[in-house]
């Protein structure tokens, strides 16, 4: 089985409803699309405003609905601390960088293999490969 994880880039402002907007349609035709698994990286965020991270929450609401799981990577912050604020950072399933990301990407698969669960799956990444098994879902609390 083949997992494709889609790294989406945040513009470097995402404030109005309209860049937010853009970005849900986005992430619509993606899930439509049939990816189940996505990476947004905020590295170039410099501001996010209550429409942009209402745009994150829908986004998330929309890939959990499919079946699927958003990650975020990569706050810088400002981002953070507004994340933290707003008790979104219990939400999502965040990394520092891409880098982490994948570390813990791959040694979930390396656990699962060698507990024997599973077939590692093939983990493609823009420009990067390797080997992941099935990702749990986080423990995090529902936003409804």
């Amino acid at each position: 089985m083949s997992f494709v994880i889609k790294i989406v880039q945040c513009p470097d402002v995402l404030d109005s409803i309209r860049a937010s907007t853009q970005f849900h349609r986005e992430i619509e035709g993606l899930v439509e699309a049939g990816i189940k698994l996505f990476l947004i990286d905020l590295k170039n965020v410099t501001f996010i405003s209550s429409s942009g991270l209402l745009a994150l929450v829908v986004a998330f609401r929309l890939v959990r609905s499919a079946g699927g799981k958003l990650f975020i990577c990569s706050m810088n912050e400002q981002v953070k601390m507004l994340f933290e604020l707003t008790g979104v950072d219990q939400v999502f399933e965040s990394f520092a960088t891409l880098d982490e990301f994948n570390n813990t990407v791959l040694k979930r698969g390396e656990r699962r293999q060698m507990d024997g669960d599973s077939d590692p799956t093939e983990l493609k990444t823009t420009g990067r490969e390797g080997e992941v098994g099935d990702l749990n879902p986080c423990d995090r609390r529902s936003l409804l």
